[in-house]
């Protein structure tokens, strides 16, 4: 990287939409880091070019490859229990932890079916780390609408079999 360039750019944009981005790597103004989103690259890592990988770092609102086999364990094995078929690992997963939350939810509120109740039992219910498979931290609160609310920072290795390299910790946003 250029050590004069201090300008950061912040490319959320799906892959077809990044083609052409290797001319930032040969330019003289280039940026000294590019931020891409994993959500908007839908998993087409080789959107990324080589020769940007160096100064792109990505948000992954996501567990990490590799990170979370245990909460992928006890989903799963739960679901085989039930004798539910895991066609989709997202899929399942998530429905695992809505069917989670909800019946706790039902066993607190008891015989009190009310809106405004069921949402004060969802705002102050515990955080559910190791329930979704997903999601590495999920907390809730009140008057907060989304259960994840961060994200890591990751890089990509060269090459055509491409790895997730996480550089940072849970970054809330």
């Amino acid at each position: 990287m250029h050590a004069e360039s201090k300008h950061e750019l912040l490319l959320w944009l799906a892959p077809a939409e990044l083609a052409g981005i290797e001319a930032l790597a040969a330019s003289g103004g280039r940026p000294s880091t590019v931020f891409v989103s994993a959500t908007m690259l839908a998993g087409d890592f080789r959107a990324i070019p080589d020769a940007v990988r160096d100064l792109t770092l990505i948000t992954y609102p996501t567990r990490v490859p590799g990170e979370g086999e245990y909460a992928k364990s006890v989903a799963t094995a739960w679901m085989n229990y039930k004798k539910i078929p895991v066609g989709n690992m997202a899929i399942a997963s998530k429905s695992y932890l809505v069917t989670r939350l909800l019946s706790r939810i039902l066993i607190d509120m008891g015989g009190s079916l009310y809106r405004d109740f069921f949402l004060d039992i969802f705002d102050d219910g515990k955080d559910e780390t190791n329930t979704s498979v997903l999601y590495p931290k999920l907390s809730f609160g009140p008057g907060q609408r989304y259960a994840s609310k961060g994200c890591y920072v990751i890089t990509l290795t060269k090459g055509d079999n491409v790895k997730v390299v996480r550089q940072s910790d849970w970054v809330l946003y």
